[in-house]
């Protein structure tokens, strides 16, 4: 359940009463379903994908680096050895990585990794969106 203790009648009976609160849960509202969006196009890109981290790397730690890569395949088509040379310390993290049981090697992998990376962005942008507004809205907060 979202709500603390009695939080939806709460909710309900201060909605009614106050038109500012009912400004700000629209806001909430409509802030939290572009997160909720983009989330779901991200997720629906790995969707299929059993995607392995090691749980000593933050991925979100990466997110410079996995947006250098994403760009180089972009403009080149593949990884130049300029980018590889330039990023060595995520290539030798990544190398630790899975994606359905195979180590990342192709383009497409570091695709992956790009998407999974801005999935955990945006998920953790969501869930602190969320407790930063939790208590104006009777709401209980969620674990990260």
């Amino acid at each position: 359940m979202f709500f603390n203790n009695n939080g939806f009648e709460t909710l309900v009976s201060q909605y009614e009463k106050d038109k500012n609160l009912q400004v700000k849960l629209n806001d909430f509202y409509t802030n939290s379903m572009k997160l909720l969006k983009k989330l779901a196009f991200f997720n629906k890109r790995i969707y299929a994908m059993n995607i392995y981290v090691p749980k000593d790397i933050e991925i979100l730690d990466f997110k410079k680096e996995l947006n250098e890569i994403y760009k180089d395949i972009k403009e080149n088509g593949k990884l130049t050895l300029r980018c590889k040379m330039k990023n060595i310390a995520i290539f030798n993290l990544i190398k630790r990585c899975r994606i359905n049981k195979c180590k990342i090697e192709t383009v497409n992998h570091y695709l992956v990794m790009y998407n999974y990376m801005k999935m955990k962005s945006i998920e953790k942008k969501l869930i602190n969106y969320w407790n930063e507004n939790c208590n104006e809205f009777f709401l209980e907060k969620l674990m990260k």
